[in-house]
């Protein structure tokens, strides 16, 4: 017993010393790529250090709960591949100790990181992405040349923007091309222009010029209306702000909220299908009752083009009433479904990579620590092409979002279970 304690205590320790590092690993790989994609921009544009510093701060939930998995497949390779490769696995048999007490801790240590990854993107990663859009949108407002460039033109939608140069919080010489109500072109300029957080919903923002001459043409040759002020406020849906904060979509969301919304969703669904259903039903009684009753038959010449005609709708609307399912409502009701069972796969994956590493470790007795490295990378590159195409392949086929999220970890499940069978019919269990 004394034995089996030591050894726990022992693969406890080499488990979470090798976990630490390949923490760092991917925690420094995914933070590099954060700085790339969020900061490198931002700072490009002058952007004070400490909103840089804010912004990175608040990415790092999302970095933490993906480490987990990761690190806890290559820590636990690695751990049973030194103990392999030094050959104190086979120590540990011939001194009579069940090999199963030595690799609990390594289970228990994949079900303690699965809940902490877990609770990671359950808790954390809500609330950093409330507070990530919260600095963005200031920085924005403090800085308008993080999205209207200087010196440029840019269009959205139905206006056209020329900015002048940038001078503190101001862009100079602006020129606002647009069109009014009733469609009339209109030309506005202004001396400068700031962004101002007027509470408006996300992307819409309000355009504070000052110095403003407005020129509107008029519906006859010639005529001109003209209005100047000192300070106007033009408002503007701006799509690269919209796709610059990070919406807090179900993936932002925690799990009782994503679950929540999914009740409703259901609901619509169903709501939207049975209307669907109950027009398309309506509209094939019809052609049926003039098929089968005859009073709208044509002559006999054109009968059998007629007949052919109401007999192909009559099978086109019974296909689309078949496949009749809310389609807009149902795609954002599986988009929820994938992400309510990611929130549990990728955690859940701490627990299913221990119990593919264990069979995996010991399957060559002699491997070391390269073999391990070589294995763990091979299957995180698998592990995680599976789960980058697991939500959009499964909205373009139809996949059912627990099959297509899962399937990643069944993968690695039955890897486990192969490589179990192959040591079995090698060497046996002694266990």
């Amino acid at each position: 017993m004394r034995g089996s304690r030591l050894l726990m205590r022992y693969v406890a320790r080499e488990f979470v010393l090798w976990f630490a590092a390949a923490f760092l690993f991917f925690f420094s790989i995914f933070f590099v790529n954060v700085l790339l994609v969020t900061a490198t921009d931002i700072m490009a544009k002058q952007v004070p250090i400490e909103d840089v510093v804010r912004l990175v701060t608040y990415s790092l939930p999302q970095i933490v709960h993906l480490s987990f998995p990761f690190s806890t497949l290559l820590a636990a390779l690695l751990v049973l591949g030194r103990l392999s490769g030094d050959r104190e696995l086979i120590a540990v048999q011939a001194l009579g100790i069940p090999l199963s007490r030595g690799l609990a801790p390594i289970v228990g240590f994949g079900m303690l990181f699965a809940g902490l990854s877990f609770a990671t993107n359950d808790m954390l990663l809500p609330a950093s992405t409330i507070e990530f859009n919260r600095v963005y949108r200031s920085i924005i407002y403090r800085n308008p040349g993080l999205e209207l460039e200087p010196d440029s033109v840019k269009q959205f939608e139905d206006t056209a923007i020329v900015t002048g140069e940038l001078a503190g919080e101001a862009l100079r010489d602006i020129t606002i091309l647009d069109r009014d109500s009733s469609g009339e072109l209109r030309v506005i300029t202004a001396r400068d222009l700031r962004l101002v957080d007027s509470g408006q919903q996300t992307g819409v923002i309000t355009l504070r010029l000052g110095d403003v001459f407005t020129h509107l043409s008029g519906s006859g040759r010639g005529d001109f209306e003209y209005v100047s002020a000192d300070v106007l406020d033009y408002q503007i849906v701006l799509p690269e702000i919209i796709e610059a904060l990070v919406d807090i979509g179900p993936g932002e969301q925690s799990s009782r909220d994503v679950w929540r919304s999914i009740t409703e969703l259901r609901g619509d669904w169903q709501r939207e299908r049975d209307r669907i259903r109950s027009g398309l039903a309506y509209a094939l009684l019809f052609d049926l009752a003039a098929v089968t009753e005859g009073s709208e038959l044509p002559a006999p010449a054109q009968r059998a083009s007629w007949l052919g005609e109401r007999r192909e709708r009559l099978q086109g609307g019974l296909r689309k009433l078949i496949d009749a399912d809310g389609e807009r409502h149902g795609r954002e009701l599986r988009n929820h479904l994938f992400e309510f069972h990611k929130k549990v796969a990728v955690p859940a994956g701490c627990l299913v990579f221990t119990l593919f590493a264990i069979p995996a470790g010991l399957l060559v007795p002699r491997s070391g620590r390269a073999y391990g490295l070589l294995v763990g990378m091979g299957v995180l590159v698998i592990y995680w092409a599976l789960l980058v195409s697991a939500h959009s392949g499964g909205l373009r086929f139809r996949l059912s979002p627990a099959v297509a999220v899962w399937t990643p970890n069944l993968v690695v499940l039955t890897l486990a279970a192969g490589i179990w069978g192959i040591r079995r019919w090698r060497r046996g269990f002694n266990g």
